[in-house]
């Protein structure tokens, strides 16, 4: 399987004049540069070692969440404060390692990601129905979190990513996954 691996291109000795704050990790002392962005702690981390870049709990799908976020529009979302809030809704595919933009009718078993049930039959109760007919029952629930991992990118974050790539400090590699 080809990964998507974001590197870090730029200089380092830039990093912290942009808010970067520079760590060392682990018994080897790993350097890192890290950066909390936006109300919600988005993090993004520049390894030294290899340079590779990471967003908190991406890890290797870093790379396709940053391109897509590059490439694509955010859409206005509203919240339950009856704001809105500029947000790419991302479904990343584990086991191709590939990004897709976020369905309802397909992926609405990411919707629920947090309920502790996996009897889907209750949320299909307080659905409308021109949502529960548009809905591809393909696979279940489990199977669906096995494949699929939901991001919900906010605008701030977002727009930190791409006035990385702006700046040329950003680039995606493919490398080959050791699995």
């Amino acid at each position: 399987m080809i990964l998507r691996i974001l590197k870090f291109i730029g200089p380092y000795k830039a990093l912290k004049g942009d808010g970067f704050q520079f760590q060392r990790l682990y018994a080897r002392n790993y350097m890192q540069w890290c950066k909390t962005v936006g109300p919600e702690p988005n993090n993004i981390r520049i390894w030294k070692k290899g340079n590779d870049v990471e967003f908190d709990d991406l890890f290797h799908h870093s790379g396709n969440v940053a391109e897509y976020v590059r490439d694509t529009e955010p859409e206005e979302l509203r919240c339950f404060s009856n704001k809105t809030r500029l947000v790419w809704r991302i479904v990343v595919n584990r086991k191709t390692c590939k990004t897709e933009q976020y369905v309802h009718a397909r992926h609405y078993h990411s919707y629920y990601m947090f309920r502790d049930s996996t009897d889907i039959t209750d949320i299909f109760k307080c659905l409308k129905p021109e949502i529960k007919n548009a809905m591809i029952p393909d696979i279940s629930y489990k199977e669906h979190c096995k494949t699929y991992k939901t991001v919900l990118v906010v605008g701030e974050f977002g727009m930190e990513i791409r006035k990385m790539f702006k700046r040329g400090w950003f680039t995606v590699v493919e490398e080959q996954s050791h699995k």
